[in-house]
């Protein structure tokens, strides 16, 4: 009953929200005497006004100017190896500022932004400051611009232009006056801090003539975003190597937060990039992690798939046994079927790349993580596809599995069957979770084949694997009940590719051995034999009709 009203709850907020706009819109406009030709300049930062791209009848209905300099107040506040917990304020247009802090023209830069109603104290740019310290001798600015990310959410979509170009001013003193170089310098930004990032590359390559090293979308906030011009939002132009973590790519309507289109150099979808595992539970359930707050409760339960990018992105750090990795693929339908990695007939395979912070690693020149990027990407927009699980550690490995079941005569003669196949393999690290090969109950016909991805805990090289059959009947279809015979299937030939292992075992039966619920089906590395020895041809069966 309360997993049914989290969309209904989702859509009472959003009309409260829209509501909220509508009554704002005029006071706001009044208030700061807005017109379609006005223009609003803040030395020396720029001017600002609202024609088009910027306002936009269809796309952005609604739009502001950003406010002064002085009512926004953004604080940056640098962390490094030398004062891990303590803040370095820094000042924009006082360079001598930042000769007094402990930045070194050696580091490696971060800068770090949160998003609408967000502020810079949170738990999240806390622990992922921590990992990124942790990782090598760096310097991490966070950004803080709470006194601007409230609502009404078109006022916080102006206010990120002006904030961006206050912070490119901020990354030019860097490098000139630290002597850091721009290809050392990554900005991690978050929702609408997504977008700041992207206005923060354009300015500072305008203006100043330095390209942004890196700039990493953590789900980049979609309304007054998608399907802008290229300007207006964040794209691979934004920065020597862009890429983006789609999460939250739903209908807004119906609850999604973050831009679905690709906007990078790669784009990751999780999950496929709309709902990620273990954000539908119950209000209740969140309630009780949040000790039994309603409004914190409903804000977890609104936010969960948005969050879900820094949750992953931050756990990409500093990776220990799991290594995330992304697939290109042209859908998430055909990801999740296992068609999307096979090596075409002249040996070229599928791009595969690792995820998170360590994406640009396929563009290094060198094995030093600080090594130059090799430029430019040979290509844009390239959609990349990967499963997680459902909470931390959220790293998964991914397994093909591809399997026929039998043609033989006792196949034949026992007929298709529905139910589900569950797996586990062991590796030499470890064992999975009994993993299901599909989501709903399957019908097995004999000759038919099958091919699926899976996503488990990382194991090492494989050793062994144990199938299970479930039988489950239909009680619509007669043709599924089973009165005579125990319910079963026949494998004849099996294969477990472990992708980011590069490793495989498989199986072939020509003695029909069956699986059925009380009887699994036991492989082992020594058994493994080659696809081509497996007769996998309809037999001349004279006892069958």
């Amino acid at each position: 009953m309360l997993n049914t009203t989290n969309s209904f709850l989702l859509q009472t907020m959003l009309i409260l929200l829209n509501k909220n706009l509508q009554n704002t819109e005029n006071a706001i406009q009044s208030d700061m005497n807005v017109t379609s030709t006005k223009e609003y300049c803040y030395e020396p930062f720029g001017c600002y006004k609202m024609s088009y791209p910027w306002s936009d009848e269809i796309l952005r209905p609604v739009s502001f100017t950003p406010q002064s300099p002085e009512v926004l107040n953004p604080k940056y506040c640098l962390f490094t190896r030398n004062n891990k917990n303590n803040c370095q304020l820094l000042d924009i247009l006082n360079k001598d500022s930042l000769l007094q802090t402990s930045m070194a023209s050696y580091h490696r830069f971060y800068i770090i932004s949160h998003g609408f109603m967000e502020y810079s104290n949170k738990e999240w740019i806390k622990e992922m400051t921590r990992e990124l310290l942790k990782l090598s001798d760096s310097s991490v600015i966070v950004v803080d611009w709470s006194s601007g990310c409230g609502p009404p959410y078109p006022q916080a979509v102006a206010n990120i232009r002006l904030l961006g170009d206050m912070t490119a001013y901020l990354i030019n003193s860097i490098i000139e006056d630290i002597g850091v170089q721009p290809h050392l310098i990554h900005f991690i930004g978050h929702g609408l801090g997504a977008h700041m990032a992207a206005y923060t590359g354009q300015t500072l390559e305008s203006n100043f003539g330095y390209k942004l090293g890196r700039i990493t979308g953590l789900d980049p906030a979609e309304p007054h975003f998608s399907k802008t011009d290229p300007i207006v939002r964040l794209d691979p132009t934004d920065a020597d190597f862009v890429d983006v973590i789609h999460t939250d790519g739903g209908l807004f309507i119906s609850g999604g937060l973050g831009i679905l289109q690709p906007i990078g150099h790669v784009d990751y979808y999780p999950n496929g990039g709309v709902e990620q595992p273990g954000c539908k539970e119950g209000v209740m359930s969140y309630m009780s992690k949040n000790s039994g707050s309603f409004y914190r409760g409903i804000k977890q339960m609104i936010g969960c798939n948005h969050v879900r990018s820094y949750q992953y992105f931050t756990e990409s750090i500093n990776p220990r046994l799991c290594q995330f990795m992304g697939t290109e693929c042209g859908s998430w339908e055909e990801f999740e079927n296992g068609s999307c990695f096979e090596c075409s007939a002249d040996d070229k395979c599928p791009f595969q790349n690792k995820f998170g912070l360590h994406s640009d690693s396929y563009l290094r020149k060198g094995a030093a993580y600080g090594s130059p990027l090799r430029l430019p990407p040979p290509r844009s927009q390239v959609k990349l596809f990967l499963k997680t699980g459902r909470e931390e550690p959220f790293c998964r490995h991914h397994f093909q599995i591809k399997w026929t079941i039998s043609n033989s005569c006792k196949s034949l003669q026992h007929g298709g069957e529905i139910g589900m196949i569950t797996v586990t393999i062991q590796g030499e690290k470890g064992t999975t979770k009994d993993i299901q090969l599909s989501e709903e109950i399957q019908y097995y016909e004999p000759g038919s084949q099958h091919h699926v991805i899976i996503a488990g805990e990382p194991i090492g090289k494989l050793q062994s694997a144990v199938l299970r059959w479930q039988y489950r009947t239909n009680p619509l279809n007669p043709l599924t009940w089973r009165f005579t015979s125990t319910p079963r299937i026949y494998i004849s030939w099996l294969e477990i590719k472990s992708i980011e292992e590069k490793d495989s075992l498989s199986i072939c039966h020509d003695n029909d051995v069956p699986i059925t619920s009380r009887r699994p089906l036991i492989l082992k590395k020594e058994d493994r034999e080659d696809k081509r020895k497996c007769n996998l041809e309809q037999k001349d069966c004279k006892d069958i009709d």
